[in-house]
């Protein structure tokens, strides 16, 4: 008793359905149970005129119960009207609060969960939280029809009515078992399912390698391998069900053909009538049934815990710290960027992978190319997450113009800085419709991809801008996506970009195409590459190497801008006296 209590609460704290709309769930399947309990005695009745041969009486008492079959499927049809009205209630609000977890929730969360879970919770979990509002309400109304048939059996024989309930406590205690047995299979079920998902997904992914490596048939293994083990918990949960819903009702039905045997007797005795065996002995039946569909309730509140545990775990899931942005709307920066006593460690931070800064003080120019080496864990992409803002400095400020970047509010940032990985996220449309997300003008957009030098090679598919990336995902290469997200990442016009690692396999011609680019845009912007080689060593004004937290410039070639850029260097606004005295160069 106390753990489906437990289980009640952790549905209902998740769910939070609408207790208006739950009553009224709950009324209208009541009512369908009292015209089941009402509807035997007019039925009973009639029975008994005919054996008299009052017909009339006969054909009222049908009438009787025909119209309480009438009010019952009214009742139903209002009950699965009210059940649509809670869903829409409740799938769309759980549905809001997972989008905006997805946003404000840890990086290291989605370590511990797959983007294949999280589907099979918003897909099926949801769901199944909603449809125990309706069961909870017509189970509910079961046990009012269970006791008031008991009620009537009481009235007849005390200890027919004794044995009823005895038999109701028994089946309780017996389903009690075989569902928390069932429980835990569902939940391994739940679990393989995820499992499987997750490899299909890496499946799909991977297609083309697998078939390169010649590791298809390792790939069938691993995932047929998946599909037994999900295939024995079903096995098992089947099992558990067909004892519940099988052997038990055996169990239950043999007791009440002995207590029908027993009425007969006391028929045979003139101890009651025949009207009232013929009233009674349904409502053995009913009365056992409909404590037995009572109890299925816990079937469902095992489903319902099971998907309300699955989606608190995704609701659980740690938020960022909340980081007060100011309301500085400054959109018309230059591109200038100051380091001062920068420190930052991930050591103790629930994403403890981005490493560690020692202390980092430099000032970019407006319109430098700066490389940032490193390889793997040196505190490289703690730099780059603080010029995000998904991190922040344990000490020392980073400003843009003199202003320090959390002055900025969050609209205004997004605006003043953008940047681009090694493997871009496009969504799963079209490649005009991925752009349009940033810039809705198809003008602006087709302008971008050309300055990138990607407009020619989508023009070249078969459907242009239309090509649905998901669909063709061997359309674009690797360095033709790396170019389209420069276009999107461009045409938020920012003037400060940042590119975070190169397309890995790029030949001489692609690294020539995209430092081509590259150094057109430095016209523009303000450039800050994040890679764990050199590649960029002829474009790039400076270079700083991490190593284990230390960052260390690095000497450049010196060359004349006018041949790099095509322009004479030129610098942001900001006073160059305003740096002296405050930085130091590593």
């Amino acid at each position: 008793m106390g753990k489906n209590l437990k289980s009640l609460k952790n549905w209902w704290r998740v769910t939070r359905p609408s207790k208006v709309i739950l009553f009224f769930q709950w009324l209208t399947a009541v009512i369908p149970s009292a015209m089941t309990v009402l509807g035997a005695i007019p039925a009973a009745e009639a029975i008994s005129c005919l054996t008299v041969a009052n017909y009339k009486w006969a054909m009222i008492y049908l009438a009787l119960a025909f119209g309480c079959e009438v009010i019952s499927i009214i009742s139903w049809e209002i009950e699965y009207r009210i059940d649509a009205a809670q869903l829409g209630r409740i799938y769309p609000r759980i549905q809001e609060q997972l989008f905006k977890k997805v946003f404000s929730a840890e990086d290291a969360n989605f370590k511990y969960t797959s983007k294949e879970k999280m589907v099979n919770v918003i897909t099926l979990n949801i769901v199944t939280l909603s449809d125990f509002c309706d069961y909870l309400a017509y189970k509910s109304a079961y046990l009012v029809e269970a006791i008031v048939t008991l009620v009537i059996i009481f009235t007849t024989n005390v200890y027919v009515g004794l044995l009823i309930f005895g038999i109701a406590i028994i089946v309780y205690f017996l389903i009690s078992v075989l569902n928390a047995a069932v429980g835990r299979q569902s939940m391994a079920i739940q679990s393989e399912r995820d499992s499987l998902t997750e490899t299909f997904a890496d499946i799909v992914d991977g297609r083309k390698l697998s078939t390169d490596l010649n590791i298809k048939d390792n790939l069938h293994n691993k995932y047929f391998g998946k599909v037994d083990g999900l295939m024995k918990h079903y096995k098992k949960r089947k099992n558990l069900k067909s004892v519940r819903d099988n052997w038990v009702y055996l169990l239950y039905t043999g007791i009440i053909m002995l207590c029908s045997v027993y009425l007969v007797s006391l028929v045979k005795a003139d101890a009651i009538t025949t009207t009232l065996y013929l009233i009674v002995t349904p409502y053995l039946t009913s009365a056992i049934t409909k404590f037995v569909d009572f109890f299925s309730v816990l079937a469902n509140l095992e489903d319902a815990n099971i998907a309300a545990l699955r989606v608190k775990t995704l609701l659980d899931m740690s938020e960022q710290d909340i980081i007060e942005f100011g309301k500085n709307s400054t959109d018309k920066i230059n591109g200038a960027i100051t380091f001062t006593n920068v420190k930052y460690s991930s050591s103790g931070k629930l994403d403890n992978s981005l490493g560690e800064i020692k202390m980092f003080n430099t000032q970019i120019k407006k319109g430098e190319v700066v490389l940032f080496e490193g390889v793997r864990n040196c505190g490289k992409r703690a730099l780059f997450y603080m010029l995000r803002r998904a991190a922040r400095p344990d000490t020392g400020t980073i400003t843009f113009d003199t202003i320090n970047i959390y002055d900025f509010d969050a609209e205004t940032y997004k605006h003043n800085i953008s940047y681009v990985t090694n493997k871009p996220y496009f969504f799963n449309d079209t490649i005009i419709e991925n752009l349009k997300y940033v810039e809705k003008n198809k003008k602006k957009i087709i302008e971008a991809c050309k300055k990138v030098g990607i407009d020619e090679v989508i023009s070249a598919l078969p459907n242009g801008y239309d090509t649905n990336l998901s669909q063709n995902q061997s359309a674009l290469s690797a360095k033709d996506k790396f170019l389209l997200g420069l276009a999107r990442a461009l045409l938020t016009k920012s003037e400060i970009f940042m590119v975070y690692e190169f397309p890995v396999g790029l030949n001489e011609s692609e690294q020539k195409t995209i430092k081509n680019v590259l150094n057109k845009l430095r016209e523009e912007r303000t450039i800050l590459i994040f890679c764990a080689t050199n590649p960029v060593s002829d474009i790039i004004d400076r270079h700083f190497l991490f190593e284990k937290g230390v960052i260390t410039e690095q000497k450049v070639e010196t060359r004349n801008r006018t041949l790099r850029s095509g322009k004479k260097d030129t610098f942001s606004s900001v006073p160059t006296s305003y740096f002296e005295g405050k930085l130091s160069k590593k």
